[in-house]
């Protein structure tokens, strides 16, 4: 989805616009541009919401790990490295500017983000060089924290921030739906927040009722 349909900046000309010859193609100039100037306060909200601070605060559960204070940024990033898998998902929602993500043998990313975003063969290699990721001039790195002390020391030390993640060697469902939540309020609007909290919420619903009306039984998934 190209961002300007992505950012509601799509403005519909009626036929008369483009059909208009002579002196009338005035008028539809002039009223073209009044609907253009209407759509100017957006644009100059989007510039704003880039220059802004903002702050990255850590969920619960990685507060309980020792992650306390939160990431505070001078200006919204615009060329995130995420190196953990599990936000990938919704912070594409939400239109955070990725340039790397790790590739996935599991997940297929989606075809725009896929296309402008560089994989990085990062599981089961333990001979992943991590100045792969500082050429690549980051403003943000999202890390799962169990990386802190090798890969997280040489982009600190480069200068990079660095937010971590509960992603390890797994993840749960509820470090998953925590991380999700903490990045919707940083990095989103308080109705994508919203929204992703409601996903969360309807899953659990369902998964409730499913409880609630069939007889219980142990499961093994194997991956």
């Amino acid at each position: 989805q190209i961002d300007a349909v992505k950012n509601g900046n799509v403005v519909y000309l009626s036929k008369e616009f483009v059909t208009t010859k002579g002196l009338q193609v005035v008028d539809s100039f002039n009223e073209l541009m009044d609907m253009l100037e209407g759509a100017v306060p957006a644009a100059e909200t989007a510039q704003t919401a880039q220059t802004a601070a903002i702050t990255l605060e850590y969920p619960a559960n990685m507060q309980e790990k020792g992650y306390t204070e939160p990431l505070t940024l001078t200006s919204a990033p615009q060329r995130v490295v995420c190196m953990s898998s599990t936000p990938v998902l919704a912070l594409h929602e939400m239109g955070v500017p990725m340039v790397a993500i790790p590739a996935s043998s599991v997940v297929d990313w989606p075809e725009d983000l896929a296309a402008c975003a560089q994989q990085l063969q990062l599981s089961h290699n333990t001979n992943f060089d991590i100045e792969t990721v500082v050429a690549l001039e980051p403003d943000l790195v999202i890390l799962g924290y169990t990386s802190q002390e090798t890969y997280g020391a040489v982009l600190e030390g480069a200068g990079i921030p660095v937010y971590y993640t509960s992603e390890g060697p797994s993840i749960n469902y509820e470090q998953t739906k925590q991380t999700a939540i903490a990045l919707a309020r940083s990095f989103g609007t308080a109705e994508m927040a919203a929204e992703i909290e409601a996903e969360f919420a309807a899953v659990e619903e369902r998964a409730a009722q499913f409880t609630a009306s069939h007889q219980r039984m142990r499961m093994m998934i194997f991956f």
